[in-house]
């Protein structure tokens, strides 16, 4: 975990960062002006190997590996899955922990956290998972794509004070039952480690972060001919930016272009939109109350930039003549626009300027 600031002044930016192939990203320069702005660089890694937690008000950032954490827990009641690694949950057949084994595992449907960051459409909190009842839970992958397994599990208590689980590898080794106690924000689990690991900071805005999104036809809809992620639920991931919900934390989406959907075809109106078309610097005191403010978690979400045909290509349009609003706890307003997805030539490094709305 590492905490950095980083300001720079526009005219002073360090040309490293936009040292990146052109034709591989669609890296955009901000104005050279005198304005003091700051610039965040999120190391996710071409892997999408990191979250990367943001505090505008501080102008810092807490970068955590995607890979410490299976199931998170807040004193609301909602439980996360770490949908940066593919996490998932499944009802199986069998209703007796102990006779769940190594096949019940197989030919399931299983669950992911909505993509949206909606906390009321987490896998657990939005597909009627309930307490004392046995699940399996798929680890999802490591940063090298690498499968990591299932484990069985029970959630016999989620009060506001603590949740109590208990697990075990499918075969009944390794079994396990811990409490895991509550405190503000989410508290993060692994059952790879049977630990308790640090991956929210205290403050924080917004996180980029790793999500799974599924590609392809939901396997229900097609039948005993579904084959899960050959022919269906094909599941990949992919960067977003989520907002803070738990600390009330809103944002707004502003264009000059608003009705212009993202598209993959590189001669679409808003594939051939720069910098230059931006309205980010019209937003300002005067009119920032005029926006419409949202606490849904991906208002700023993949908005920012979208894949070219072909796919292979791995080439990306980041839309950088839109600009996002955050409103923090504190009420201060600030103003954020995307400049570039890749760092020398690799994707998964988002670069983006704010300043706050004075």
């Amino acid at each position: 975990m590492k905490s950095l600031k980083q300001t720079f002044f526009i005219g002073m930016l360090v040309s490293s960062m936009f040292s990146c192939n052109q034709e591989n990203d669609n890296t955009t320069t901000p104005e050279d002006d005198d304005v003091e702005r700051d610039i965040v660089t999120a190391e996710l890694t071409n892997q999408l190997s990191n979250q990367v937690f943001v505090d505008l008000n501080a102008g810092t950032t807490t970068t955590v590996e995607v890979n410490a954490w299976e199931l998170a827990f807040d004193q609301d009641g909602v439980i996360k899955s770490n949908t940066g690694k593919k996490v998932a949950l499944a009802f199986p057949v069998e209703s007796d922990f102990e006779a769940i084994n190594e096949e019940s595992a197989t030919g399931l449907q299983y669950l992911y956290d909505d993509e949206t960051g909606d906390l009321s459409s987490t896998a657990w909190n939005g597909n009627d998972f309930e307490l004392n009842t046995p699940y399996i839970l798929d680890l999802g992958i490591n940063g090298l794509g690498k499968a990591l397994g299932f484990k069985k599990f029970i959630i016999s208590e989620n009060s506001s004070s603590q949740a109590v689980l208990k697990y075990a590898d499918l075969n009944g080794d390794n079994e396990q039952t811990v409490t895991v106690e509550k405190t503000a924000g989410f508290v993060y689990f692994s059952m790879i480690d049977n630990t308790i690991n640090d991956i929210e900071p205290a403050n924080w805005d917004l996180v980029v972060t790793p999500v799974t999104v599924r590609t392809g036809a939901p396997c229900f809809t097609m039948g005993d001919a579904a084959i899960p992620g050959v022919n269906c639920d094909i599941m990949r991931l992919s960067a977003s930016v989520i907002i803070n919900q738990n600390g009330n934390v809103t944002g707004a989406i502003s264009s000059n272009y608003p009705d212009l959907e993202p598209n993959d075809d590189p001669a679409e109106q808003i594939n051939l939109l720069t910098i230059e078309d931006s309205n980010f610097e019209e937003v300002d005191a005067n009119n920032v109350a005029d926006h419409e403010f949202t606490t849904q978690g991906d208002v700023i979400g993949k908005e920012w930039f979208h894949i070219q045909k072909p796919h292979s290509s791995g080439v990306y349009k980041v839309y950088s003549h839109i600009t996002f609003l955050v409103n923090d706890e504190e009420g201060n307003h600030y103003k954020l626009r995307f400049l570039t997805y890749s760092k020398d030539g690799q994707n998964g490094y988002p670069t983006f300027e704010y300043q706050l709305i004075k």
